[in-house]
């Protein structure tokens, strides 16, 4: 049963990326972004390809727990340096790996999962603007003054939350979406992709946060707004760079004490 702050929180989490994803609307129009139609021969089979590779991630976590025991970051406060950002690089490297090889094979190019220079200029400009207003909103609520965000701390953190960002964007948001777009439609490709990445994030829940069972999936449950809301930023702009820096932003807020 969902206890009443947990459902509190999904509401709060739900109506602040609605009013999100009206901004962002508002803001592709007047920026006149016009998303590029990216077609495949076959869209089912580039689509149920993608699928494994986007899932990928979750089935390696899943074994590494099983072959090692869960990790205890969950239990300790989390210390960002460059060991940690070294292997953030590494892991998520790892998990883009099926994809690129799915792209070698496949004889696709960088443009087929976001990766062009179309809206490249305003997917930046939109990118940096929801993401450092939502960091200046977060540091007015927390009354955090800007010399405090230029610790080493907060700069591995950043650099982290930018590995991050960037990679899981590049997989569900350039790779996937687009794949499921093409095959299901703009908008059950768009919902598909929000909730299966979302759900993508239940061994991270479980075995580096720690968290039991039900609280795992109640906490992914949380994610499926702000999951739907980076996939509409790509639906709008057709540019991975858009939803890669929001998304790095949203990390990097969660930092900030």
């Amino acid at each position: 049963m969902i206890s009443g702050s947990v459902l509190s929180n999904i509401i709060q989490q739900t109506f602040f990326n609605l009013v999100l994803g009206g901004v962002i609307y508002v803001l592709t129009r007047a920026m006149r972004c016009q998303p590029p139609k990216i077609t495949f021969s076959r869209p089912r089979l580039e689509a149920l390809l993608a699928l494994p590779a986007a899932w990928y991630p979750f089935i390696l976590l899943f074994a590494i727990a099983i072959l090692q025991g869960p990790t205890t970051v969950g239990s300790t406060p989390r210390e960002y340096s460059l060991p940690m950002v070294i292997s953030q690089l590494f892991a998520h490297s790892n998990f883009l790996l099926p994809m690129f090889v799915l792209l070698l094979l496949r004889r696709q190019d960088f443009a087929s999962i976001g990766w062009s220079r179309h809206n490249l200029g305003r997917s930046v400009l939109l990118g940096v603007a929801l993401g450092g207003g939502m960091t200046a909103a977060q540091m007015v609520m927390r009354a955090v003054g800007i010399t405090s965000l230029l610790d080493r701390q907060h700069f591995y953190a950043f650099l982290s939350c930018a590995i991050v960002g960037f990679g899981e964007e590049t997989l569900y948001r350039g790779y996937l979406q687009t794949r499921m777009i093409a095959w299901l439609g703009d908008w059950p490709g768009w919902l598909t992709t929000g909730v299966l990445m979302a759900l993508v994030h239940i061994p991270s829940r479980l075995f580096i946060l720690g968290l039991s069972p039900l609280a795992a999936v109640l906490n992914v449950l949380s994610l499926i707004p702000v999951s739907l809301l980076l996939g509409y930023l790509m639906l709008r702009t057709g540019n991975v760079v858009a939803p890669g820096i929001l998304h790095l932003f949203a990390d990097w807020v969660g930092t900030i004490k």
